[in-house]
């Protein structure tokens, strides 16, 4: 509680110099992992402004966030790339518009896959969220290379088309099989990364930074599995360094940032439960799952969950 009096305190006095100048101060004695559970407010909060003085709320702010990220890159580097990847998805849904009749159909609508566009948009939260990546890149240039591979393979996988796949209830096509990705799809050549954690497991937070025996990604299937739903989720199966097959759900087209932050509110939650002797006594605490956005309307959570007496799959969520 005292951390989110801290940073709410701080945002709400922004440009206020003197506590701006007592952040700067004392910001490098407070360990990263401090405001980690606060990282969605703080992207939200940084810009890359014209103003460079050292002390300006923004530059401090940056300041951090690089150190959270060098510290905490599994926890931290997703949301921002989400922030950079924001604009894609108006990109692919120009390039997924029908073709007019005068309009040459190109290959890639062929085999199903998307360009995507690179460019970062020319506002002050974007261009924050891609000097942090870059700074990043200096000290991780491996991770942040594969994790950008990664988070443009979900999506062009989140948006690949299947209205012309038909399917019965349970997700299968007419030979009465899952149907596959196309074998030029990111997603297929996704292969051994080894430097990037499972997004949909949740990895413990390391106080002094250190993370070792990162479940990491092998490969996906290239089966797929429809759920239902109006913007079409696909179930897709990723299998991780450790042998195991994790269910995760792509929905395309849906805002998951609130998910997100609601889910980071039930952790803080369940934290307080723990804290309390009656509550701990009774095993109390809200059942939580994974939600990692990758743009402002597209992301995955991991929702899948067996059900021992009746062995069936459902979701969880909505």
């Amino acid at each position: 509680m005292i951390t989110s009096k801290c940073l709410s305190y701080w945002f709400t006095n922004s440009n206020n110099d003197e506590v701006n100048k007592t952040l700067k101060k004392n910001l490098s004695h407070i360990p990263t992992y401090f405001f980690l559970p606060f990282v969605y407010q703080m992207a939200a909060r940084m810009a890359l402004t014209n103003d460079k003085l050292p002390l300006s709320f923004h530059s401090i702010l940056l300041e951090y966030l690089s150190r959270c990220i060098i510290d905490h890159p599994h926890h931290v580097l997703p949301v921002i790339f989400a922030l950079t990847n924001a604009h894609k998805d108006a990109h692919i849904n120009q390039q997924q518009q029908p073709p007019s009749s005068s309009t040459t159909t190109k290959k890639t609508n062929t085999t199903g896959v998307i360009q995507l566009n690179n460019e970062i948009y020319n506002d002050a939260r974007s261009r924050a969220a891609q000097y942090l990546l870059d700074e990043c890149a200096k000290v991780k240039s491996q991770l942040v290379d594969q994790m950008r591979k990664l988070n443009d393979a979900y999506i062009e996988a989140a948006y690949w088309d299947v209205s012309s796949t038909k399917t019965d209830q349970q997700g299968k096509d007419t030979n009465g099989k899952n149907p596959t990705f196309s074998k030029h799809l990111r997603l297929m050549h996704i292969k051994d990364f080894h430097q990037v954690a499972v997004p949909t497991i949740t990895i413990p937070v390391a106080n002094d930074g250190i993370y070792k025996n990162i479940e990491t990604i092998k490969n996906f299937n290239s089966e797929y599995a429809m759920v239902g739903g109006v913007n079409a989720p696909k179930k897709i199966l990723c299998h991780s360094s450790i042998g195991r097959q994790l269910s995760q759900l792509l929905k395309g087209k849906d805002d998951l940032r609130q998910d997100a932050v609601m889910q980071q509110l039930f952790t803080v939650v369940n934290r307080l439960l723990d804290k309390d002797d009656l509550t701990c006594q009774r095993s109390l605490n809200i059942r939580t799952y994974k939600v990692v956005p990758l743009t402002y309307v597209l992301g995955f959570v991991l929702v899948y969950i067996k059900e021992q007496k009746q062995d069936k799959e459902y979701v969880s969520v909505k």
